[in-house]
């Protein structure tokens, strides 16, 4: 594997010796990991489909799984903006499918005030489920009122961290 492949990340253990870590990023359906049991010790998922089962199968004993997804709050100005009847995320909905196979350790809310030009909505926009969702006159409406003044949203998200319980 090519230098520019992979990152090396170096923590410092106790005893004040370092330690490498490889890192590798891999980008792939959830469903179907092309990874061998137990072979990793860390997951993240962001603003990805959360498979409890797949995700434990691969990591290893003790291994993390870092979960990022919109909180309540998130881009809520876009919305309104976008839809008639907005719904507001449940963050918390899947936590109940991973409990029997991770321990929640921690939970991290981080918000971001935004002020965006229309090039800047227009490109959120399209990041997000909602240029395809919104109907095209409320996505036009909203870039065209943009066109003089920036427009202000919040991004929120929470993120996850869970470890692989052991006693499977």
């Amino acid at each position: 594997m090519s230098k520019a492949a992979h990152r090396l990340w170096y923590q410092q253990n106790e005893d004040n010796t370092s330690k490498t870590t490889m890192i590798y990023p891999l980008v792939t359906s959830a469903a179907h990991l092309p990874l061998r049991a137990h072979s990793i010790t860390g997951i993240s998922s962001i603003f990805s489909p959360i498979l409890p089962a797949a995700f434990a199968d691969v990591l290893a004993d003790d291994g993390y799984l870092i979960i990022a997804k919109p909180d309540v709050g998130h881009l809520v100005t876009m919305r309104d903006a976008l839809f008639d009847d907005v719904r507001e995320h449940d963050s918390d909905k899947f936590l109940q499918e991973l409990a029997p196979y991770f321990t929640l350790l921690n939970t991290y809310n981080v918000s971001t005030e935004l002020r965006l030009s229309a090039d800047d909505l227009a490109d959120l926009l399209t990041m997000t489920p909602y240029a395809y969702r919104a109907h095209t006159e409320k996505r036009q409406a909203l870039l065209a009122l943009v066109a003089t003044e920036k427009f202000a949203t919040k991004a929120k998200f929470v993120i996850y961290i869970l470890q692989k319980t052991t006693n499977l």
